[in-house]
């Protein structure tokens, strides 16, 4: 098993750093390249394939040697998802009228028109959303996204207050702020502040996983991380973790709006 540099990485026994390598695993005839990310609060190694790519994701104080012993003993588990990876068609968006546009667990339809103005609209019992953009505007496809990110910032800000007081009163714990901001892949975040921060994207999923979402940032109110003491008391008050990650993850492509 080698591990090739392919942007700069600190020595074996030291930290490892971001970045982008390649690793020769037995069960690859070839050297396999890889992201590695670092996060602050992770405390295990964890990996991920988005769109073909192979994600690792370690805590601080990871290091190199740790990473290439991690990818080794799950060698068998990432050539059975790269297959399937390799086989599966993924969603690509191209902010283009009739793709799925996901609201409350509901599957809307996009519909793009040029108008007097540029705004959106909701008609959710024709399940679908109206993107207007003006006849003045040229670059089309950056003004639907913009669209679509005022829809969801709108929606979020009028719903997720009023659910997130409710949770809190249930859980005996409450947050000092609110806000609201765009991620590709985090649905909430909690701070040590008490301030917390959900992607409006999250009005994508059904009430239920939106529930969940909140629930388990709230408890981070009273445990800042993923220790025993945490899930025991985020499971206490919802038990619908394990679909929620499932959900997020099979629509991701669906309700991600990529930069133009």
């Amino acid at each position: 098993m080698i591990s090739n540099l392919i942007t700069p990485w600190l020595t074996a026994n030291k930290r490892v750093q971001p970045g982008v390598f390649e690793i020769r695993l037995d069960s690859f005839p070839h050297p396999l390249s890889y992201h590695v990310k670092v996060h602050k609060r992770r405390k295990n190694a964890a990996m991920e394939i988005h769109n073909g790519t192979v994600v690792v994701k370690v805590p601080p104080h990871c290091n190199q040697a740790m990473v290439e012993t991690f990818m080794s003993q799950q060698q068998q588990w990432l050539k059975q998802r790269l297959r399937h990876s390799a086989t599966s068609t993924a969603f690509k968006r191209a902010y283009e009228s009739g793709e799925p546009i996901w609201f409350f667990g509901q599957k809307l339809q996009l519909e793009i028109i040029r108008d007097a103005k540029t705004a959106w609209y909701l008609n959710q019992d024709s399940e679908v959303i109206t993107i207007s953009v003006s006849h003045r505007v040229k670059d089309v496809t950056k003004h639907v996204r913009a669209q679509l990110h005022a829809f969801y910032m709108y929606q979020a800000s009028r719903y997720l207050p009023k659910i997130v007081k409710q949770q809190e009163s249930r859980l005996g714990l409450v947050s000092t702020s609110l806000d609201f901001k765009f991620y590709q892949w985090r649905w909430g975040c909690c701070y040590s502040s008490g301030k917390i921060i959900f992607n409006p994207l999250l009005l994508s999923a059904p009430k239920e996983q939106i529930d969940c979402v909140i629930i388990h940032e709230l408890c981070h109110l009273k445990h800042m991380d993923h220790s025993k003491a945490f899930w025991s008391l985020n499971k206490k008050y919802c038990n619908e973790c394990e679909n929620t990650k499932k959900w997020l993850k099979q629509y991701h492509n669906e309700i991600y709006f990529p930069p133009t």
